[in-house]
């Protein structure tokens, strides 16, 4: 397996209810695991932000079918590069819905655009160091994903 990790934002082309979205992660729970991919989904007000990690083929197959879904529009992949290690080992697919206040509080990132001009092969890409907080799950406390 040649270890990966892919990271996009993307903006939502149309209104999702509650409902629509548990669909759609139960789903990409159950093919994640499948296809032995791990990492998680946080949707910003409108927009996404999804880490994808497991073999480079299988992600990037994920990305290009993601690319196609009408629900999603102005895709933009802002990191992705090897992994010595999984760093979201065990989860298939967390998701968080928060705003954009609450994501630029725990990112750093004030200006979500900004993450639009990353070079997706840079080690020091802001997308990725923030998602690297994540593998501690007790980032940004303890209760945070189960709120």
């Amino acid at each position: 397996m040649n270890l990966s990790y892919l990271i996009y934002v993307s903006t939502e082309s149309r209104w999702l209810d509650r409902i629509e979205f548990n669909d759609i992660l139960s789903v990409c729970t159950k093919n994640n695991q499948e296809l032995d991919v791990t990492g998680m989904l946080l949707y910003i007000e409108g927009r996404f932000f999804q880490v994808l990690e497991g073999d480079a083929e299988v992600i990037q197959r994920l990305f290009e079918n993601i690319s196609k879904d009408s629900r999603h529009m102005d895709i933009t992949l802002v990191a992705r590069g090897p992994l010595d290690r999984r760093i979201f080992k065990d989860w298939t697919m967390r998701f968080k819905a928060i705003s954009k206040s609450e994501f630029a509080r725990i990112s750093g990132i004030n200006n979500f655009n900004s993450l639009l001009s990353q070079k997706a092969a840079d080690q020091n890409n802001l997308a990725w160091t923030f998602a690297r907080k994540f593998s501690n799950k007790t980032f940004p406390s303890e209760n945070w994903w189960k709120e």
